[in-house]
């Protein structure tokens, strides 16, 4: 199922696959950590460590001896020193799981309720795939994300290469996130000497040393992405470096340095600016890959690029509002592969139980390659408070695989901005948008694509308070799926837009 929504994976009817455990309380390269589990994609020719807190190759650094690393071939030695993921939204506010001052690592990020790795043998998308999902609730100074780790790895050619990792992050906080930035850091270490470079034309940074193997990370969710960076680790990386100010300078560094010779060196690939409302998200992939020379690390970016396109059903909204004191639930699929239906799955709190809404299930379309909209009204008598809902997908061979949440307060305050569906829609070539705000206020409405870039601006500013429209000609936006968005520092509002060819 392609996945553009906060994504969990169930596993039904998977063999779950050995993997190392770290146990509760036990003491990693001088930190202690709780319910932290980490495993192995191995059934390819790339063997590669994976965690549920955003820690990736090996789980005690700088020691290095718990985990597999990245081995390319599979039989071989590790070829990654360190690997973690990374977001911030400024030179102080930077949430990681990499190397810090003090010659150890961040552990700035911590396992949500029911987020525990698992490694599924086979996966519902992928021959071998990884769940997880934490928040940076360790941090310092807490962005308020919720990251859902999805890893995907086959064991044929031309997809046993490289390892797919993608990142649903989620806005947990009260207010909108602004600016974020999310992305991999990884230090290779293919020789003792190593070079790097970045090739703009498949989007993949890599490195090498004399007569070696390749390895490398592409960007899939965004082309090209918004940063590489080569890093030098003896001048940047190295003891009392990096700050989290200097870690943000990676993120943002956009391309002013991709390439070192004959070092030790290390790089960091990430996507943004993305500005997320609360309880809304983003989606940024990658591959990690090895190749025998460039031309082969170059073929393999290619197949991982093709995979990342065709993964068999894509989600393009689900959202909750209230309708006559109830909450209706509504759902838009640009494409279906052998959809059988779909359960609603309420609750009170990201961790507590889940109550299922529906009493039978709510029937699919099978295999579609067209948008399908979908709505159901929750008629259950719900006190005051806030609520999210889960969608669950339910192919046809049993897998499911749940989407969200979506989060609605009952009972709080009436909404201050209304946007109503753009008309027509599905556009061929133009449309009429209104919104209403209740009061005078700062808005902008603006298209965003799947992946949560912001693509077009329609108004932005101060608004009187009233109704607004406007005439938009689409001629120069790409068909496809996307959303349109109002957002005033109270809320934020939304509708799926199609543009046809």
């Amino acid at each position: 199922m392609r996945v553009w929504l906060a994504a969990s994976l169930v596993g039904v009817l998977l063999v779950v696959s050995a993997g190392a455990r770290i146990l509760p309380g036990d003491p990693v390269g001088g930190v202690n950590l709780t319910r932290d589990s980490y495993g192995d994609h191995n059934n390819g020719n790339v063997v590669f460590t994976v965690s549920d807190i955003g820690v990736q190759a090996y789980m005690d650094f700088p020691d290095n001896g718990v985990g597999s690393g990245f081995r390319y071939p599979a039989g071989g030695a590790s070829l990654l020193f360190e690997g973690a993921f990374v977001a911030g939204i400024g030179p102080a506010q930077v949430s990681d799981a990499m190397r810090n001052t003090g010659g150890g690592q961040d552990r700035d990020f911590v396992v949500s309720g029911g987020g525990d790795l698992v490694i599924s043998t086979p996966g519902a998308q992928a021959e071998q795939q990884g769940y997880a999902m934490y928040n940076d609730g360790a941090a310092a100074d807490p962005i308020s994300i919720q990251v859902e780790q999805h890893s995907y790895s086959w064991s044929a050619d031309p997809n046993d290469d490289f390892v797919i990792v993608r990142y649903v992050i989620t806005n947990t906080g009260e207010g909108a996130i602004n600016g974020l930035y999310a992305g991999i850091y990884l230090d290779w270490d293919v020789t003792s000497s190593d070079n790097s470079n970045y090739d703009a034309a498949n989007a993949v940074g890599y490195q090498y040393g004399s007569g070696s193997d390749y390895a490398g990370i592409a960007s899939l969710s965004h082309f090209p992405p918004a940063t590489f960076r080569s890093i030098d680790n003896a001048t940047e990386a190295y003891p009392p470096n990096p700050t989290e100010a200097a870690k943000w300078g990676w993120l943002t560094s956009g391309f002013a340095t991709t390439s070192h010779s004959g070092g030790d060196i290390s790089m960091l690939m990430a996507n943004g600016p993305f500005t997320i409302a609360s309880g809304e998200d983003v989606v940024v992939g990658f591959a990690l890959l090895g190749g025998d020379n460039l031309a082969d690390l170059q073929a393999n970016t290619m197949a991982a690029r093709a995979v990342w396109m065709t993964v068999p059903v894509e989600l393009v909204s689900f959202s909750a509002g209230c309708v006559d004191g109830h909450v209706a639930l509504q759902w838009v699929t640009a494409s279906e592969s052998e959809t059988y239906g779909f359960n609603l799955y309420r609750s009170a709190g990201l961790d507590d139980a889940r109550t299922r809404v529906n009493e039978s299930i709510i029937p699919g379309a099978g295999t579609s390659s067209v948008p399908k909209n979908y709505s159901f009204v929750d008629l259950s008598d719900l006190a005051g408070g806030a609520y999210r809902y889960w969608l669950e997908e339910v192919s046809l061979s049993g897998a499911t695989e749940l989407f969200g949440p979506a989060g609605i307060e009952i009972g709080g305050v009436p909404s201050s901005a209304v946007l109503y569906e753009p008309t027509p829609n599905p556009i061929t070539e133009g449309a009429l948008i209104r919104y209403l705000l209740t009061e005078r206020t700062e808005a902008r409405l603006a298209l965003y694509d799947l992946s949560g870039k912001m693509v077009h601006v329609f108004a932005d500013g101060v608004h009187a308070a009233g109704e607004h429209q406007l005439s938009w000609n689409a001629a120069d936006i790409p068909h496809g799926v996307y959303l349109c968005k109002l957002v005033t520092p109270k809320e934020s509002v939304s509708h799926t837009v199609i543009l046809l060819p």
